[in-house]
């Protein structure tokens, strides 16, 4: 069930970052089958829509975050609704920092705001965020799966360092 979704995500968040696409995908289509509908993680529902918008399907961020922030205002004490908000640009880092569950979140905010700019074409901001992000202590980014975002953080910047001139 359940439980077997956080280890193909991690899996295939590795192979991103090993720049292995082909590979993401499959490990994120098995992933997808055993992600509860119901179960809104923000992280994991903004993964497939984040590669489109970067492939240059417009909007299929925004899409996918909006849908969240509609249908989980109060889910996990906020937290969702403000990872949602911040990443539509609804909400600026104040608010965001200032949601009722803080745990972690000036390190999330790196990786959404991150998120964010490499969208809008900001890679060099994008790529510094990034890396701040890795540059904060394992118990600072996660409570959860440190792994999961920092292979995301670790693919993303793998790639815009590429990209750079």
């Amino acid at each position: 069930g359940e439980g077997r979704y956080w280890p193909l995500m991690l899996h295939a968040l590795e192979a991103l970052a090993r720049g292995e696409r082909t590979e993401a995908d499959r490990r994120l289509d098995a992933a997808e089958v055993y992600l509860p509908k119901w179960k809104p993680d923000v992280i994991a529902r903004i993964v497939r829509p984040f590669m489109r918008e970067l492939d240059g399907e417009r909007g299929a961020l925004a899409a996918s975050v909006a849908s969240l922030a509609a249908e989980h205002r109060w889910t996990h004490r906020q937290r969702i609704w403000h990872q949602a908000m911040y990443l539509l640009g609804t909400i600026d880092e104040q608010a965001f920092l200032g949601q009722p569950n803080r745990s972690q979140a000036d390190a999330e905010m790196l990786v959404l705001r991150a998120m964010r700019r490499e969208v809008a074409g900001r890679r060099a901001e994008a790529l510094a965020d990034w890396r701040a992000y890795l540059a904060k202590p394992t118990w600072r980014r996660s409570i959860n799966l440190p792994g999961a975002l920092d292979s995301l953080a670790t693919w993303r910047i793998a790639a815009l360092e590429i990209q750079s001139p």
